[in-house]
């Protein structure tokens, strides 16, 4: 507390007057450092940064500052109740009286980690060679889940299974199921899951959400999904036998929507005005009313097409909360395929719908800003896949 104090009181030499701005250095810095101690007073610090001048250092810095404050706010606070033995690379984090410890072994062999409190030991870990983790220091654990490489995984590379014999081909017995973890990288990729074998009945969970399976001469292919980071992918199935699994990535490429019309309910009279947000130049812009929060944008779509992705660069003047609706005939009736909510200035949104439909209208309600400005995008762009 008396650090937040210091650095409240202090701050105010960094104020800068300069073309009737204030002008805040250093908030990138000091914004993460309160949220080690106090998330929810970095969160209301951020917000105010953003409100006041409209971002929070540049672009790679508002993001990394947004991501770390509300890691922070779901790990807790920064705790000595609990430690780590001997100096071992661990911090323990405190959240509504669950403690969790980050724990890394920069080592070429597992480490037992044990931690104690003022009245002895209390839990350990044994954490692998190489690697980062999570554990409940109160706690012994022993093991942790390995997550497979998404470009080589073999069948053979299980979590868990159950009514399932073999190793390299797999037999599904009535009911039988496997789960795999898979680990995918952090790019966003749209992927199908490719099934080869005899599966009857064959059903696919992604982190425990069914997924639509297509039947193929060879097995079965999914519908075309974004995997980022982990993922658990569960295969059930009543009978026959999984010879393989794979992960196919997909293609995006940028559709053709020449002569699409585009109409709002706000424009700031000015050249800014709503043709610009899809004439392909990225320099041009549509720029709102000031001061204005419920503004929306429509599309018609000179002819159907089957959005995967819609990307919107925005300007400074962003939406802090948008949703995206899809119509796909005359009659308008609206279905929300997208909420998004961001506390960044000028970004590139890549929305991924929660349907792939044959879109012919599509509607932007903005909801919030970023600014005391209106709302302006540059360019938004539709994705289908190659």
């Amino acid at each position: 507390e008396k650090l937040i104090e210091n650095m409240r009181r202090d701050q105010g030499m960094w104020n800068v007057e300069e073309a009737h701005k204030k002008i805040y250095a250093w908030q990138h810095i000091f914004i993460p450092i309160v949220a080690i101690y106090d998330a929810d007073e970095a969160i209301e610090w951020y917000e105010q940064t953003l409100a006041e001048q409209g971002n929070v250092g540049n672009n790679s810095e508002q993001f990394n500052v947004y991501w770390l404050i509300h890691g922070m706010k779901s790990m807790g606070v920064r705790t000595t109740e609990i430690r780590a033995e001997n100096g071992a690379s661990a911090t323990v984090y405190k959240n509504n009286g669950k403690y969790t410890a980050v724990c890394w072994n920069p080592t070429a062999k597992p480490v037992r980690y044990t931690f104690r409190n003022n009245g002895g030991v209390v839990g350990s870990a044994l954490v692998p060679a190489c690697s980062l983790v999570t554990a409940d220091p109160t706690k012994v654990t022993d093991s942790f889940a390995e997550y497979a490489d998404s470009d080589s995984v073999a069948v053979a590379d299980y979590a868990e299974a159950k009514g399932v014999s073999g190793t390299s081909s797999l037999t599904f017995g009535k009911g039988g199921s496997v789960k795999y973890l898979l680990s995918c990288g952090a790019r966003e990729d749209y992927v199908k899951v490719v099934l080869g074998g005899t599966l009857t009945g064959a059903k696919l969970y992604i982190d425990g959400v069914q997924t639509a399976l297509i039947k193929t001469s060879n097995g079965y292919e999914s519908a075309p999904i974004v995997l980022t980071f982990k993922h658990t992918v569960e295969i059930r199935a009543d009978g026959g036998a999984l010879t393989s699994i794979s992960l196919k990535t997909q293609t995006l490429k940028k559709a053709d929507t020449s002569g699409a019309t585009v109409t709002t309910n706000s424009e700031n009279g000015n050249e800014h005005v709503i043709g610009r947000m899809m004439d392909g130049d990225e320099d041009t812009r549509w720029e709102s009313k000031h001061g204005v929060d419920d503004v929306w944008v429509e599309i018609a779509l000179n002819k159907a097409v089957t959005v995967y992705q819609l990307r919107i660069k925005w300007e400074a003047a962003s939406a802090a909360e948008y949703k995206v609706y899809f119509a796909t005939d005359d009659s308008k009736s609206w279905q929300e395929v997208a909420h998004v909510q961001s506390s960044s200035g000028a970004r590139t949104d890549s929305v991924s719908p929660s349907e792939i439909l044959p879109v012919k209208y599509i509607l932007i309600q903005c909801l919030r800003r970023t600014t005391t400005y209106g709302y302006s995008i540059f360019e938004l762009s539709l994705y289908n896949l190659a």
